[in-house]
């Protein structure tokens, strides 16, 4: 059993909702991997083929097995009745949905919670029957959530979210963690290891000091910290 299973809405020819902002299936995609570069080996999570939609496929009778992950996180972006692509100053929010019965709607509300209190807004936590993938999800009896991110036809909310991706992957990344781990982090890459956790100071934290190393190699100005917050550098692995 893997901790994460990570679902990227629409794709394999289907755009998802679409605006002078993009194409939902692109923004899917990028914040999919996005959330995985955070969580780093700190959880063990399966992504689903990114050159497929789940939802078409499901529909063939290719169902996911959602029991075999601890928890499942499908990510889209919505779009409006009334689209306001220049945007009124106001945001419309992030959002999503589970099943009435689903026993991963506490996790699912500290992702929302979460994202919200980076300065966002909460458009809607609410229930759903009528949801394929959701449906298939409880059948199963697993956890699973259909996150909403931000509505890709409204500028506010599309000028916020592509000026905090980041914080918006380590956001949910640490959500995750703290619900679904039980692993202790022995190496974090970051700027300054006193400053702690933060976007802007942290690019990752790992279990496997290899996975560290790679990372900080991609980033410039970043380290390889033990938990004691010493350096580590190749020559010392």
């Amino acid at each position: 059993m893997s901790d994460l299973f990570l679902i990227a809405g629409h794709g394999e020819g289907d755009p998802g909702a679409c605006s002078i902002w993009g194409k939902e299936a692109d923004y899917t995609r990028e914040l999919v991997n996005l959330i995985k570069d955070k969580i780093g080996d700190r959880l063990s999570v399966t992504v689903y083929d990114t050159d497929k939609n789940c939802y078409e496929q499901s529909k063939k009778g290719n169902v996911p097995n959602y029991s075999k992950h601890k928890f499942t996180l499908e990510v889209h972006f919505n779009a409006k009745t009334k689209p306001d692509l220049a945007g009124d100053g106001y945001y419309t929010g992030v959002g999503g949905y589970y099943h009435p019965q689903n026993p991963g709607r506490d996790i699912a509300d500290k992702i929302v919670d979460g994202i919200a209190a980076l300065d966002f807004k909460i458009w809607l936590k609410d229930t759903s029957t009528g949801l394929l993938n959701l449906n298939n999800a409880q059948r199963q009896n697993a956890k699973y959530f259909l996150l909403e991110t931000a509505f890709i036809d409204d500028g506010d909310d599309m000028r916020w979210y592509n000026g905090h991706k980041e914080t918006v992957a380590a956001c949910i990344a640490s959500v995750l963690v703290n619900e679904l781990g039980d692993k202790k982090v022995k190496y974090y890459v970051r700027k300054e290891f006193s400053k702690g956790y933060s976007a802007e100071n942290q690019a990752g934290a790992f279990n496997s000091l290899e996975n560290a190393l790679n990372c900080a190699m991609k980033y410039k100005g970043f380290s390889v910290f033990d938990d004691n917050g010493n350096i580590i550098t190749k020559k010392q692995a």
